[in-house]
């Protein structure tokens, strides 16, 4: 074989290689979801961060202190632990999180009350996300969060569970 055909069945191979690398490569992304509740003295703001990336990680949620007036954090899959970051790695196409929001806390009157989420559409992958109703994933569709930056969360001093649903073959 002479050295032209080693040359193009390297280039060849090393262009194969290189679209098989970065195919396998997942697309890194990070959001932070703010939520803010009646201003008072106590805590009135909580965020947490997921997203993917090459390296999963996850970050506990700080302990409750005694006066709030909203809160946000992510279950664990066990339900054992509240994560304020959870980084997911290795996704296939479609992955999901689950976020727990008390709108209330154990503050002022049982009257419900309203706290906004809030996040930069901007900030996800290039799949799509939806926030949906409920911890199953199969809930009422609330927001596309591509298409919108907040919602309202109303509701008395109780966890109300929604689920992002991110699809990255969309």
């Amino acid at each position: 074989m002479n050295k032209t055909k080693l040359t193009k069945i390297s280039v060849i191979c090393m262009g194969i290689l290189w679209i098989a690398f970065s195919y396998a490569m997942a697309e890194n992304w990070s959001v932070k979801i703010s939520a803010k509740g009646v201003e008072i003295k106590g805590m009135y703001k909580s965020d947490i961060t997921i997203g993917v990336q090459e390296k999963e990680s996850t970050m506990e949620a700080p302990p409750l202190p005694p006066t709030f007036s909203c809160l946000m954090y992510l279950p664990s899959e066990d339900w054992m632990s509240k994560y304020n970051q959870w980084i997911k790695s290795d996704i296939q196409t479609k992955t999901s999180w689950i976020i727990a929001v008390n709108p209330h806390g154990p503050y002022g009157s049982p009257m419900d009350a309203t706290s906004t989420l809030s996040w930069d559409p901007m900030a996800f992958g290039s799949g799509s996300a939806v926030l949906k109703k409920g911890w199953s994933g199969d809930g009422e569709i609330v927001a596309d969060m591509k298409a919108v930056s907040s919602i309202d969360v109303s509701g008395g001093n109780l966890d109300q569970y929604f689920t992002i649903v991110y699809d990255a073959s969309q």
